[in-house]
């Protein structure tokens, strides 16, 4: 499907804040800007103006408080599905390629047996019994792991122990509800949030595979190699490879060139140009004035046509049990470790 006329795109964006900045449109809209074919602009500007749209992308999608309360976008709770793996073993495929300049090693094996949830795991090799940590995943065949495996044994067998920790996606920034399983695994339980010393404590106290009842969130520190990360940890860990579907915050990219279109649409179009020129506003003149009142002006109005489309029409029924009391307490005799935790 053909991407709609009233879509904003990154050129159309950055010419209306070349154009509220005095410098000038520098292509016509919907043409992609390149910076080595600028002619109005130099490549200062085109920096600032560059930097200035960034600002108010997110500026729109974290938006100031309205009448003292914040808001979260509908639109920023897409759906995503990964796979939660179990313990793995196969053949590696002729030896490790180890790269002096990077410290990294580019694993093949001889089949599909690799997930992106695998990032930050153990690969092992039998012969050796040496751990390297798996820094990337390429395909469902290669890895990149940490460290010189090159001269690891030729097509040596491999493990891979599933220890409840899965690598969540680079743009993952929280979850919102539960995960659930996907249907035609015959499943029908969902996996709920704990806190994490709850799920940590129950993998303490039995680490016996089986089908994850309870997740929690694992921030990751950042490096100079990287920004914020997160994994999930999982109870039970993982007796088989789920794939595993939940709605997630994500960390969107800037939009450029091989991403022009922003998170919202068309029918935010006009908040996220009011967003980025009151930025520009900012930068360029040091006030809040007319474009910041317009901007929230348009913020008010998206932020009500978002909750007129994502928030449910029903909550369910209502029904008077006053007359009833129902206790629910401990049972004393718990079968499992995860019964002694579960906060019923």
């Amino acid at each position: 499907m053909a991407e709609s006329t009233l879509s904003l795109d990154w050129s159309e964006l950055l010419n209306r804040i070349g154009q509220y900045a005095g410098w000038g449109r520098e292509s016509d809209p919907g043409v992609v800007i390149k910076p080595s074919s600028l002619s109005n602009w130099t490549n200062a500007k085109y920096i600032r103006i560059d930097q200035i749209a960034k600002g108010g992308l997110r500026q729109f999608l974290n938006p100031p408080p309205i009448g003292g309360s914040s808001y979260t976008w509908g639109f920023l709770k897409p759906e995503t599905t990964v796979t939660m793996w179990a313990t793995t073993t196969g053949t590696v495929s002729g030896n490790g390629s180890y790269s002096s300049s990077t410290g990294l090693t580019t694993i093949t094996v001889t089949a599909a047996a690799f997930y992106d949830t695998m990032v930050g795991a153990s690969f092992t090799f039998d012969t050796s019994s040496v751990d390297y940590v798996v820094r990337s995943v390429i395909s469902s065949t290669v890895i990149v792991v940490e460290g010189d495996a090159g001269g690891e044994a030729a097509d040596d067998t491999y493990t891979m122990t599933a220890n409840g920790s899965y690598r969540m996606p680079d743009d993952f920034g929280g979850i919102y509800g539960d995960m659930h399983f996907d249907p035609d695994s015959g499943v029908r339980l969902t996996c709920v949030e704990r806190p994490l010393g709850t799920v940590r404590a129950l993998l303490q106290r039995d680490d016996t595979p089986g089908t994850p009842r309870y997740f929690a969130l694992a921030t990751i520190v950042p490096t100079a190699l990287q920004g914020q990360r997160w994994n999930v940890l999982l109870y039970p860990i993982a007796d088989g490879n789920y794939p595993m579907t939940f709605r997630f915050v994500p960390n969107p990219d800037a939009i450029g060139l091989s991403f022009p279109y922003p998170y919202g649409g068309p029918a935010h179009a006009e908040t996220i140009s009011a967003s980025c020129l009151a930025m520009a506003e900012l930068d360029l003149n040091r006030v809040r004035g007319e474009r910041w009142q317009y901007f929230m002006e348009r913020l008010a109005a998206s932020i009500q046509l978002d909750r007129e489309i994502y928030q449910p029409k029903r909550l369910g029924v209502m029904v008077d049990r006053s007359d009833k009391v129902e206790c629910r307490g401990w049972s004393g005799v718990f079968t499992t470790a995860a019964e002694a935790y579960d906060p019923r």
